[in-house]
């Protein structure tokens, strides 16, 4: 397995409404190498597709962790000024390494 951090900044939920989520802003951040990252958020879910060329090579489909499902709930139902900036740690599968920068991977995370 492998951790990879998503970073929710200010400037994601500054930009974020409910039909593009600031969960969804950041995910298209992250550090990935001949792909691009395309993000769908649930109430609970997040998935993360890989594309080359506008073409899904990949996905991932997963329960996110309690703070990122308060931060959606409290982002859809009050506005952006009840929610502020966090993080959190998805883990992958080894065989998604390949797409990020060993730069964009938290080595040491608790696996």
């Amino acid at each position: 397995m492998i951790a990879v951090r998503i970073d929710v900044t200010q400037a994601d939920i500054d930009q974020g409404m409910c039909d593009r989520c600031p969960i969804e802003l950041a995910v298209g951040r992250l550090d990935v190498l001949g792909v691009q990252v395309q993000a769908a958020v649930g109430a609970r879910l997040l998935e993360i597709n890989f594309l080359v060329n506008g073409r899904r090579l990949d996905h991932i489909l997963f329960r996110m962790p309690t703070d990122a499902i308060e931060f959606v709930l409290r982002f859809d139902n009050f506005g952006k000024e009840k929610v502020e900036p966090f993080d959190f740690l998805v883990l992958l599968d080894d065989r998604f390494r390949e797409y990020f920068d060993p730069a964009a991977i938290v080595e040491g995370a608790a696996l």
